[in-house]
């Protein structure tokens, strides 16, 4: 039903370019153009990216299609139709009005019936109708169909004065998502990002991360194992033991995202005693580069989480394991006591190459000479000598 759809599309929007087929609309030989148009696209160059079905109050006017062109090189808006409305009264327009000519390659334009205003991302149609609850619009370039999307169906319709946005940047081998904008609302009280980079949509907690700079969500940066050490901690604060004064520095031997990563304490050397667990929980990705130097917890660390606190290995020593969203293991340390109010740190942290193994070794720790440790400072010390008489 669907093809039979299109097809009948195809020949309403050629009539209206002024084109001629033959033999006829619906057969397969290769159709001769009386009239040729600007565009050259084919199937696939461009993707429906947004749509304003619902605007609050009146829809005309308010509508928009955004589409994104993937392809290489430049995209002709001249000769583009859009087919829009119900089945049975489809609504056929051709690209009137726009700033730029074409869409450049990786660029965005919405199409919607208001002049473009010398917006470059704006191009405007004679007539534009989408059907609240359910419906399907039509790209086509001549007799090419070059993209298409329907809703109402597998994609369910946004609410009233949300925009229906793909998320920007979908897995490889899954489909896209799309979901309601969640774009601060404009001056009208519409939510979308028309002729922008889409927002993102709202993921389960810890699946996906949102980029600050971009605002889009991505699957986090998993580390492997040894793409990080430990080079500092600090277990044991002044007075009562509260995991919100409590941190541990560590070193990234790789980029990764600190998204997702949890933290196994043993109190003791092995993991055949006593067992705290924390994590790392954050929306935001929490990017980290090669010899960046991180502080986790704390009250300038990334957040942890945790039920109780880190434990200040008393009986000689103890050992953090680091793991994957998925359980797999990244890495160890095995640190020794540590004082009240002072950290313990890995000594000799300028050679990088070894310090993934010098890290399990409790030997390879000092006390850090000064209250509070030295949080974000690889191998710094506070120990001072007394001035000679």
């Amino acid at each position: 039903m669907m093809k039979r759809r299109i097809d009948r599309f195809v020949c309403i929007a050629i009539a209206v370019a002024g084109t001629v087929l033959h033999p006829g609309c619906g057969q397969t030989a290769t159709p001769v153009r009386d009239v040729v148009t600007g565009c050259t696209c084919t199937g696939g160059e461009l993707v429906i990216t947004e749509l304003l079905i619902n605007p609050i109050g009146e829809d005309a006017g308010l509508e928009f299609i955004e589409v994104a062109n993937v392809s290489a090189g430049p995209v002709e808006l001249d000769g583009l139709l859009v087919v829009s409305g119900s089945e049975s009264r489809p609504r056929i327009s051709g690209v009137t009005g726009w700033t730029k000519p074409s869409i450049p390659a990786g660029g965005r334009v919405f199409f919607s019936e208001a002049p473009p205003g010398g917006n470059p991302a704006a191009a405007t149609l004679d007539s534009l109708t989408l059907p609240n609850e359910s419906g399907t619009v039509t790209i086509l370039c001549n007799d090419t169909e070059v993209a298409s999307f329907s809703w109402g169906t597998g994609v369910p319709p946004p609410p009233e004065g949300f925009s229906l946005q793909m998320e920007p940047v979908p897995q490889a081998g899954t489909p896209a998502a799309w979901c309601a904008s969640t774009a601060a609302p404009d001056t009208e009280g519409n939510s979308g990002t028309p002729g922008e980079t889409n927002l993102g949509c709202p993921v389960p907690a810890g699946a996906e991360c949102r980029n600050p700079a971009t605002g889009t969500y991505r699957r986090p940066v998993r580390p492997t194992l040894d793409d990080l050490a430990v080079t500092e901690v600090f277990f044991n604060p002044k007075g009562s033991d509260t995991l919100k004064d409590e941190w541990l520095e560590i070193i990234a031997l790789a980029d990764f995202d600190l998204n997702g990563i949890s933290i196994v304490h043993f109190n003791g050397p092995g993991r055949d005693h006593a067992s705290r667990a924390f994590s790392i929980v954050s929306e935001t990705c929490l990017a980290v580069r090669l010899g960046e130097v991180i502080i986790l917890g704390g009250p300038d660390g990334a957040s942890l989480e945790g039920t109780d606190t880190f434990y200040n290995a008393t009986g000689g020593s103890a050992m953090l394991e680091f793991s994957d969203t998925s359980g797999n293991m990244i890495a160890t340390a095995i640190h020794p006591k540590v004082p009240e109010a002072k950290s313990v740190h890995l000594a000799a942290t300028e050679d990088v190459a070894t310090i993934a193994s010098r890290d399990d070794d409790a030997a390879a720790w000092v006390v850090t000479g000064c209250d509070g440790g030295t949080p974000g400072r690889l191998a710094a010390s506070c120990t001072t000598r007394k001035k000679k008489r």
